[in-house]
């Protein structure tokens, strides 16, 4: 179980990175510097995979130049309304890390990923928004 588990959070990722929205491609026409974009890690009260993200990964994204760019941003997924803050379908993972652009969901990383490999795609989702 645990193993489709894992091959779908993959198979949602490789999805995610590579998918751009209408919206999205319009909006890339338009210079970076116009656009609003942010991270949102959503989790919920109590969760300990949450909190190993606050732990072992904001720590390393803060560390780098574009989170003065692109904040991180964390938000209580027991208490959101995906339609109302853009999200494209509904979380049913925790925590899962959404790229904003512009107030839309742009792509996310579902799950709990190690800091080199969270680093990793969360650069290419921010390349492909810029």
């Amino acid at each position: 179980m645990r193993f489709f588990r894992l091959l779908l959070v993959s198979a949602l990722v490789a999805s995610a990175l590579g998918a751009t929205s209408s919206q999205a491609a319009r909006d890339q026409r338009l210079p970076a510097s116009a656009r609003r974009i942010e991270i949102l890690v959503l989790e919920v009260d109590g969760c300990h995979i949450c909190g190993l993200v606050k732990q072992n990964i904001q720590p390393v994204y803060e560390q780098t130049p574009r989170a003065r760019e692109i904040p991180m941003r964390f938000v209580n997924a027991a208490r959101l309304d995906e339609m109302k803050i853009g999200l494209s379908s509904r979380i049913d993972t925790v925590p899962t890390t959404v790229l904003m652009v512009d107030g839309r969901e742009a792509s996310r990383i579902a799950g709990y990923w190690a800091p080199e490999t969270f680093m990793r795609l969360i650069v290419r989702m921010i390349d492909s928004a810029e």
